[in-house]
């Protein structure tokens, strides 16, 4: 039985043996793929720093994006402002368009009146000295 027990204890010793040459083999596998998988932590930590600072970043773009929406705004509202003081100045601008318009016909048909009358308008106020002092009228000039 000794003998027996003792091919057994060597089987087994054996095979406890290449057990944990296997085990060992597992291990620095499992050291390895820690290690990479510590690399990839340290590279998304990074990644996590990078992307928070990006974070940041548009967080004052946005900010800094509002406030110049608002002075757009207030550049609108102004140029409204602005519009409405133009549109007022064309109706003025139009109505003396008119007037002048009227005054320019007026004028026409005073000259052509003058004209009608064998009178030059160029002549008018030698014509007028004439008349007053042919009737001796004193002169208003």
């Amino acid at each position: 039985m000794n003998a027996g027990n003792g091919v057994d204890i060597a089987a087994v010793y054996q095979l406890l043996t290449e057990v944990a040459r296997t085990v060992a083999g597992h291990d620095r596998k499992f050291d390895e793929i820690a290690n990479r998988l510590d690399g990839h932590d340290r590279r998304a930590d990074s990644q996590d720093r990078k992307l928070d600072w990006q974070d940041r970043k548009l967080d004052w773009q946005d900010r800094k994006l509002n406030e110049i929406i608002l002075v757009v705004n207030q550049h609108t509202a102004k140029l409204d402002e602005l519009g409405a003081v133009v549109n007022r100045h064309d109706l003025r601008l139009a109505d003396l368009t008119t007037d002048i318009a009227g005054l320019r016909e007026t004028l026409a048909h005073y000259h052509a009146t003058v004209r009608g009358h064998g009178i030059l308008y160029s002549e008018l106020e030698e014509r007028v000295r004439h008349i007053e002092r042919h009737l001796r009228l004193k002169s208003q000039s």
